[in-house]
């Protein structure tokens, strides 16, 4: 008989570590084997780490890969490098792909639903489209594997439904994949589970003699089909939070059961629809656990542990309360519930809710409230309170004017957070995006002086904090404006002038300091002559920054080809930072990320030129899907982002931002979204992720 995977449950990520160690003190073969524990989140991999570290005394050689990490490295088990092909249909690659092959497709009457997109026009806008495409692509490979190989075979369908407008997508991925000449990820992914179940791995040092998948709240039923195929080869741990005890994947909220209701035929009522409405909070929020419930017990054979490790103690404040009746699935409601409802005391405030007029009050309001638990409880610590936000970056200044006070203020409370993007933590990177924004504009003096406030760029050019109103009085003064000259004006399709530029500006401050001429014009310039003594050398170097400026801006104004692109920028950040600096990380960043754009722009044959739009977009996207690695469980108050399993228990959780069209985040997929038009069981969205995320 074959082994199955096991599955543990708890209503509580504790107990799951327990379930967890449980597993763990069963040595692997080797003392030098690498304990796999595939997780959703580095969160979650640091708080394991910390958490087992103080169970073992020792914990040393951990491995945290990601769900799709993971199953990469199973491909590579049963097809060796065949396997690594995968990485050939990444969404990078595929974008510049998509762009090239689209250009073909001019022509093609079924790809007229892209005509405004393929007609003339900047590249970047088609870039931009078949970046948006492969993402779809990358999703239907994962989530509608089945679509993809009856489209791999000649079929034009989603299913059942014709694709009698939406033709060009299986016409474009099979030419996608001839461009490649390699299987598709779906068609591996089938490959390897066919191989799973014959017994047949090739390559087994790619897997671990045991894995563990923990605080993962849902899986693509085809990475789950693989996890299934693999407990048959090595032991697979599936420690899986779930709010109630008992099967829950017929409850439906009161609205879902309405509609069911509706679309029934006649002759049948609502005893037929087998639906249950159990506890409406689990109803309604708990939509994905719910799902993957359904998904896990049709699809998956698996031994249910034998120990339980739910949470049965006695209610005694309000949140336990709901906790009991969550895991019970117990509806207290004097209408139409299954239990009476519960007396509480009038100081139990274990669950409450401000409405706040302002972000700004919110984040006030909750200081006040911090200030009032750590008082009325001396054990506990900043440590130990965590604070979720939907959007980290929308409060990240708020949180810093009002926490960030003097360690001597008595309101003081040590905080960190975590989850910021690169674009809006990173200064640098913020400053060095404000530059490419400026250069197709007309380089007005606020702007320029702006990124002379920048302290790396005051470094780089011995420029001084005190110094920089003497440069704006000497820029006022010279009567700078905007414009770099009159050519760089006319190209702006203003008239050619060169008055008030910043050229005509540089020529008064250098003739004034240069020649004495008591008032005189020379020529058709008037001097400036209040620059004397050392102030020459400040005025030099800030000429050189703003010169600098302009011969980027210059080299910045032509399309060019990725590397090309990558090597003009790669100039531009050593001329406008140091190469040391605290903050040299960032310039770093910028750097790997632009290699990155390159190498997957060469995989892909990628060769058309781009303007400064296009390769600015590119690397935003690139940096915007990145977070700060700082500031998660490492110690003092943390706020973070609203993510799966992010409330690994710490003993108070406070949630900002829950306002009305910011949470639940409202999705707007794309007109030729075939997962969005016709849905099945096991998607994410975004919408139901927040809902189960707020029920955790």
């Amino acid at each position: 008989m074959k082994s199955a995977m096991h599955v543990y449950r708890s209503n509580r990520v504790e107990a799951l570590l327990d379930s967890l160690a449980d597993v763990l003190h069963t040595p692997l073969s080797s003392p030098l084997a690498p304990e796999c524990i595939v997780v959703q989140s580095k969160g979650m991999a640091t708080w394991l780490a910390m958490q087992l570290s103080g169970r073992f005394g020792v914990w040393a050689n951990p491995d945290f890969p990601h769900p799709r990490q993971f199953v990469q490295r199973v491909l590579r088990a049963t097809l060796g490098d065949e396997g690594d092909l995968v990485q050939r249909y990444s969404r990078e690659r595929l974008a510049f792909v998509i762009c090239a092959l689209l250009d073909d497709c001019r022509r093609d009457p079924d790809f007229s639903p892209l005509t405004s997109y393929l007609s003339d026009g900047p590249l970047s806008k088609k870039l931009q489209l078949a970046r948006q495409i492969a993402h779809l692509f990358d999703q239907y490979a994962v989530y509608r594997p089945a679509m993809i190989l009856a489209w791999e075979e000649g079929e034009n369908r989603a299913f059942s439904h014709d694709l009698a407008e939406d033709l060009w997508q299986p016409k474009l991925w099979r030419q996608l994949v001839a461009h490649l000449g390699c299987c598709s990820p779906a068609r591996l992914m089938q490959r390897a589970r066919q191989a799973l179940a014959a017994g047949v791995i090739p390559f087994p040092h790619h897997l671990p003699a045991r894995v563990s998948l923990f605080g993962i709240d849902t899986l693509p039923p085809m990475y789950l089909d693989i996890m299934g195929e693999l407990a048959h080869v090595l032991p697979v741990h599936f420690h899986l939070f779930s709010p109630t005890e008992g099967y829950f994947g017929d409850i439906r909220s009161q609205g879902e059961v309405h509609r069911a209701l509706a679309r029934l035929p006649s002759g049948l009522d609502e005893a037929d629809l087998s639906l249950e409405i159990g506890h409406p909070l689990l109803a309604s929020m708990g939509g994905m656990a719910r799902d993957f419930q359904e998904i896990l017990e049709g699809s998956v054979a698996y031994v249910e542990a034998e120990e339980q490790y739910l949470g049965h103690d006695a209610p005694r404040t309000m949140l336990e309360v709901l906790h009991n009746d969550i895991l019970q699935l117990c509806h207290r409601s004097p209408a139409g519930g299954n239990a009476a409802p519960v007396l509480l005391g009038e100081d139990d405030d274990s669950l409450r809710i401000h409405a706040c007029h302002s972000r700004l009050r919110e984040v006030e309001v909750l200081q006040d409230q911090l200030l009032a638990l750590l008082q009325d409880d001396p054990a506990l610590t900043p440590r130990e309170i965590v604070v979720m936000l939907p959007d980290v970056s929308a409060y990240a200044p708020l949180i810093e004017a009002v926490f960030g006070l003097s360690p001597e203020d008595k309101r003081f409370i040590p905080f960190r957070i975590a989850d910021r993007s690169l674009l809006s933590e990173a200064s640098l990177i913020e400053v060095f995006f404000r530059f490419l924004q400026m250069v197709p504009g007309r380089m007005p003096v606020s702007e320029v002086l702006e990124l002379l406030a920048c302290e790396a760029v005051q470094q780089h050019y011995a420029i001084t904090p005190e110094e920089l109103p003497r440069i704006r009085l000497w820029v006022e003064k010279a009567g700078i404006r905007w414009g770099i000259d009159e050519s760089h004006r006319e190209t702006l399709q203003q008239p050619k002038e060169r008055q008030n530029t910043w050229r005509f500006g540089f020529d008064r401050l250098a003739l004034g300091y240069a020649v004495r001429t008591d008032g005189a014009f020379l020529g058709d310039v008037l001097p400036y002559e209040e620059i004397e003594g050392q102030g020459a050398e400040l005025a030099g170097r800030f000429i050189h920054f703003c010169e600098t400026l302009f011969g980027a801006a210059d080299k910045l104004s032509t399309a060019k080809k990725i590397p090309e692109w990558q090597r003009v920028l790669t100039e531009l950040l050593a001329a406008l930072f140091p190469e040391e600096s605290p903050q040299a990380w960032q310039v770093q960043k910028i750097r790997d990320n632009l290699a990155q754009i390159a190498l997957e722009a060469q995989d892909a044959g990628f060769s058309q030129l781009l303007d400064l739009n296009g390769i600015t977009i590119l690397l935003k996207e690139k940096l915007s899907g990145q977070a700060t690695a700082q500031g998660f469980l490492e110690g003092g108050l943390t706020f973070c982002g609203m993510l799966p399993m992010r409330s690994i228990p710490f003993k108070v959780v406070c949630l900002l931002g829950m306002n009305d069209g910011e949470f639940p985040r409202v999705e707007h997929p794309q007109s030729f979204d075939l997962i969005a038009r016709y849905p099945k069981l096991g998607d994410r969205s975004k919408r139901n992720d927040d809902r189960y995320v707020f029920l955790e």
